[in-house]
């Protein structure tokens, strides 16, 4: 048996470093190293997909509140009036049979919850569209003939109250115009005041519809009420790499 090697009583066979040096002279010296080894893959850390690096929309927001307020103002009763209220003409007769009318003005507020938004850090906000559908409800002219809009909207204002929280607010709601134009647009571009919303500068308050008229005095047939439905917030936004 050559040096270096022996056998065990079981016929296992030995080699000791001396001869494995003699076998394999080019062989490097072994070198004792204390670093851990890791066996297998480490812990993983998956990040969502909507808090990755690029351009993200998320699916259309659906108004998490949503209120129509009027104002009504009664005018003389000393004969017939009609009324135009962003919105309704009425004629109705008190107990003392005098003619009398109203106008009336209407906003409908809607809000949104944010919480998405909240979940992503450093995004910024590239874009957001609010958009609603129009449905004629009275349409009419001066002398009280039907006529064809485009639609009633036409101020976009920014709630400067939490009207959400305060059912007791039954008339119009406090808001300041932010946006105005041509009446009939169904969408309005928005992305400033929720850039403000997602950074936390302004309350989140959202936003009240309003049309164009809203100082009425009832004398004529003057009419543009519609009925809103299917409002959604569309939002984009980046996050950097």
């Amino acid at each position: 048996m050559k040096a270096g090697v022996s056998a065990t009583a079981n016929g296992e066979t030995n080699y000791s470093n001396n001869f494995l040096e003699e076998i394999c002279p080019d062989k490097p010296a072994p070198v004792e190293d204390d670093t851990p080894i890791q066996v297998g893959p480490g812990p993983r850390v998956v990040v969502p997909e909507h808090k990755r690096p690029g351009t993200h929309t998320l699916d259309p927001l659906q108004p998490s509140v949503t209120r129509t307020v009027a104002e009504n103002t009664v005018y003389s009763c000393t004969r017939p009036f009609d009324f135009f209220r962003q919105g309704v003409i009425v004629r109705f007769a008190q107990d003392e049979g005098l003619a009398c009318s109203r106008v009336e003005v209407y906003q409908t507020a809607v809000n949104f919850d944010l919480s998405q938004l909240d979940d992503v850090p450093n995004k910024r906000i590239t874009e957001a569209v609010l958009s609603f559908e129009e449905k004629p409800v009275q349409w009419t002219a001066r002398a009280g003939r039907v006529r064809f809009v485009e639609g009633c909207v036409e101020v976009i204002g920014r709630a400067t109250v939490d009207w959400a929280s305060r059912p007791e607010i039954n008339a119009l709601i406090p808001n300041e115009k932010v946006l105005g134009r041509t009446p009939g647009a169904r969408e309005w571009w928005v992305t400033e005041y929720v850039e403000q919303w997602a950074r936390r500068e302004r309350p989140r308050n959202g936003f009240v519809l309003r049309g164009g008229l809203e100082q009425l005095n009832a004398d004529d047939d003057f009419s543009c009420l519609s009925e809103i439905s299917m409002p959604t917030l569309r939002i984009t936004y980046r996050v950097p790499d």
